[in-house]
């Protein structure tokens, strides 16, 4: 069985795994606890759920966003980088250990919010129906992974509807350096970042931006395109084609044919990620949201 995740087949999100492979050396030396402020995983949408509240009040952003998709993201940074030599079966190891490592995600790791017009949106596509819903449409939520590289760094897993722009992306913002004196330039204002761009945003499409000095060079994967300069401490990368130019589900239907089980979902993964998550869940109905105006 292949269980499918259209986001998945992202080329956004495909390129993580190449970039780290290409980097290995500087994620398994230095990406870790002891460097990583925090892992910020976001999606927004300027959508609302006009029309659609029938099927969205059932389920609302956690169960339609974070439980699936951000968490499988998540896994994808937090994950070791597997060897090569040992294949798809190594790759989903590695990245089902990660949700393994979950803590349960309670209504203390949440906001929860809920755009104006959506009790409105409610008694337009029930026809009139009392708008009591407590369905939240937008959510950080921040988890944390019982692991000795990931030890105390916030996971925020942020989705929503009606916001400002419509992005993507996942953000490592790395610890500054207390030994480093700087002196006058550009970059004594910088933090250190590595940014996954999904779509959206400045980039408007798939992309690494790399910001600040890092211990070791960063090495850009075969057949990617480098914009940039290292003095001006921001380096720009983009995916080649080789991760894929169709769109998402295209996509998924060649890694099947390849048997790269790595790009779907395990039913184990899928048990975990609802065991984390289900404590959170199951409170839903008892948290009233935050209101939030449009944008």
């Amino acid at each position: 069985i292949y269980r499918v995740d259209h986001y998945l087949g992202k080329r956004g999100v495909k390129q993580i795994s190449a970039f780290k492979a290409a980097n290995s050396g500087l994620f398994e030396s230095f990406v870790h606890a002891s460097n990583v402020e925090r892992v910020e995983v976001v999606v927004t949408e300027t959508d609302t759920c006009e029309n659609r509240t029938r099927y969205y009040d059932k389920y609302g952003v956690i169960r339609d966003m974070h439980q699936n998709h951000l968490t499988e993201v998540m896994s994808l940074v937090a994950m070791d980088v597997p060897l090569p030599e040992k294949g798809e079966q190594e790759f989903t190891r590695l990245k089902l250990a990660v949700v393994q490592q979950m803590q349960p995600v309670t209504k203390d790791d949440a906001l929860l919010g809920q755009y104006g017009l959506y009790q409105r949106h409610i008694q337009h596509d029930f026809r009139g129906r009392p708008a009591a819903s407590p369905t939240a449409t937008f959510a950080p939520a921040s988890v944390k992974l019982k692991s000795q590289r990931w030890q105390g760094v916030p996971f925020v897993l942020v989705s929503g509807k009606d916001l400002g722009e419509r992005r993507a992306y996942v953000r490592i913002v790395f610890r500054s350096d207390p030994h480093v004196v700087c002196v006058g330039g550009s970059k004594c204002n910088q933090q250190r970042s590595i940014v996954f761009n999904i779509q959206g945003g400045t980039l408007d499409g798939p992309g690494v931006t790399v910001t600040g000095e890092f211990p070791r060079p960063i090495h850009t994967p075969d057949g990617w395109t480098l914009d940039g300069h290292a003095e001006a401490g921001v380096l720009h990368l983009t995916p080649s084609a080789a991760l894929g130019t169709d769109t998402p589900y295209n996509q998924l239907v060649v890694d099947m044919v390849h048997g790269k089980r790595g790009s779907f979902v395990s039913t184990e993964f899928l048990m975990l990620s609802w065991r984390a998550w289900g404590p959170l869940i199951s409170r839903l109905q008892n948290i009233a949201p935050r209101r939030y105006k449009s944008g």
